[in-house]
């Protein structure tokens, strides 16, 4: 389940939307991936001054605090032992961070406990409007 809290629109200026879009398309796949069965998937959309900060949170496993960086690192896996029954290469965030960066954004990835059994990741990203 994906929950949203969305205005209707936000533009940005001086931006590729479809390399904005592929870059949210990858983080929101990797929630999907990594929540559990009956998870969920929240999207929070803030504007402050000048900019958006935009956080994707799921309620999977989350990633050991020391590898919160890595995971945007090309190939980079959390865990080697999945292989490809995964499926992907470990390129998604990588290309989402260049995008994001690409357009004077910024992109980190946070752990959260939620009340749940399940410990949750929230990558936060801030975009200029």
């Amino acid at each position: 389940m994906v929950a949203t809290k969305l205005p209707e629109y936000a533009p940005i200026k001086q931006s590729n939307h479809r390399a904005l879009g592929q870059a949210f398309e990858n983080i929101i796949r990797n929630a999907l991936k990594y929540s559990p069965h009956q998870g969920q998937v929240t999207i929070d959309l803030d504007q402050a001054d000048k900019e958006y900060r935009i956080r994707i949170t799921d309620n999977g496993p989350g990633v050991p605090e020391e590898m919160l960086d890595e995971i945007f690192k090309p190939f980079f896996r959390v865990d080697k032992s999945r292989g490809d029954e995964a499926g992907g290469f470990g390129l998604g965030l990588s290309l989402a961070k260049r995008q994001i960066e690409a357009v004077g954004g910024s992109i980190r990835a946070l752990n959260t406990t939620n009340a749940s059994e399940y410990k949750g990741l929230s990558v936060e990203i801030v975009l200029p409007q």
